[in-house]
């Protein structure tokens, strides 16, 4: 019968750890909840819009493309057709603009189309002129910020390619 009325020493060594790590645990909730927030927030998910105020990339490749009508039923440039093609293929997508021939993104967020790479939408512009045809501009560029250049290369080739 010891053991069931009289605590021991280990027992109640025990039992003012568990209560300590109980009080630290209590009083530090906010702080833990808000770590664990900020982890999940650090690894968006494809598509989803930067949240990444005042961080500079660590690269970045620009792309332009000037075009009329007629070049884009002849000859095109596969990677930045590709690209396009790929990004208003996401699901996560809000707006397009469809320009006759092809759709082209329609947004000026920047969003994350694969892992650590970036798409922003810099410019796009239609130009008619009634003596010749439409004028298209479209310059978007695409960024890391935790790989270098060739991150980017690998992602392009890997767009051409499919």
């Amino acid at each position: 019968m010891r053991y069931i009325t009289e605590p021991t020493s280990s027992s109640s060594f025990q039992s003012l750890i568990l209560y300590t790590i109980y009080e630290q645990t209590v009083k530090n909730l906010p702080a833990i909840t808000n770590w664990i927030l900020s982890q999940l927030r650090q690894k968006p998910t494809t598509g989803e819009t930067a949240t990444l105020t005042g961080k500079e990339p660590r690269a970045q490749i620009t792309y332009e493309r000037q075009s009329n009508e007629g070049d884009k039923r002849g000859k095109t440039d596969q990677r930045t057709e590709s690209i396009i093609n790929y990004v208003c293929s996401l699901p996560e997508v809000k707006s397009l603009l469809y320009c006759g021939v092809e759709y082209v993104p329609n947004f000026n967020d920047r969003i994350r189309i694969s892992d650590d790479v970036w798409f922003k939408l810099e410019d796009y512009q239609r130009m008619v002129d009634n003596m010749r045809s439409p004028m298209e501009t479209i310059k978007f560029t695409l960024s890391t910020y935790n790989n270098d250049i060739k991150h980017l290369h690998q992602f392009v080739d890997i767009m051409v390619v499919s």
